[in-house]
């Protein structure tokens, strides 16, 4: 209702006598004459293609084929290659210490079993134990030796050197490893 009444009073505010209806009703101008471009119109029509007349097929291979390489020979790289090539020659016959670390770790509670049950006799036992190791190419342990022990009891480190030598690192194809092994013992 209120909005009537305002489109009343707007049209109370303009006088409509001004305007006569012959104005709108005879017009002079001509209208333009509008020419739509569509899309669909242009769908009937080719776009032309693609001219491949004018591509080169030439792609330059003269110039590729006069491509020229030169050698160098140094004393000094052919050396440094060789102990590269040595290098990595070592690297593949010894075995890895990294798994022989984890085949250790993996047998480290038969080894601190033994140990615990000679701390229950002796609670001040502690040290380290370093031991040579001899690993055959199939895995088994063909000989093991004691470097050094702090732990001063020799029954305790021959039980120790009989249970390492029960392990089994596993067949790989390097040659037999020599290595040193620590391993310390500290009451928990």
């Amino acid at each position: 209702m209120q909005m009537q009444d305002d489109l009343l009073a707007m049209r109370d505010s303009f006088d409509v006598a001004e305007v006569s209806s012959g104005q709108l009703a005879a017009s002079t101008a001509a209208a333009n004459d509008i020419d739509r471009n569509l899309i669909s119109d242009r769908s009937r029509t080719a776009s032309g293609g693609v001219n491949t007349g004018n591509t080169s097929r030439d792609t330059g291979g003269i110039a590729l084929a006069a491509r020229e390489t030169t050698r160098v020979k140094s004393t000094q790289a052919s050396g440094a290659a060789r102990e590269v090539a040595k290098k990595v020659q070592r690297e593949k016959t010894a075995r890895a210490e990294a798994s022989i670390r984890s085949v250790m770790e993996a047998n480290k509670g038969a080894i601190y079993a033994i140990y615990n049950r000679a701390l229950r006799r002796d609670p001040t036992l502690q040290g380290k134990v370093t031991v040579q190791l001899v690993i055959e190419p199939n895995g088994s342990v063909s000989g093991i030796k004691l470097v050094g022990s702090e732990l001063a009891n020799p029954a305790l480190e021959r039980k120790l050197l009989a249970r390492i030598r029960l392990i089994n690192f596993g067949a790989d194809n390097v040659e037999k490893t020599t290595l040193n092994y620590s391993i310390d013992f500290l009451p928990s």
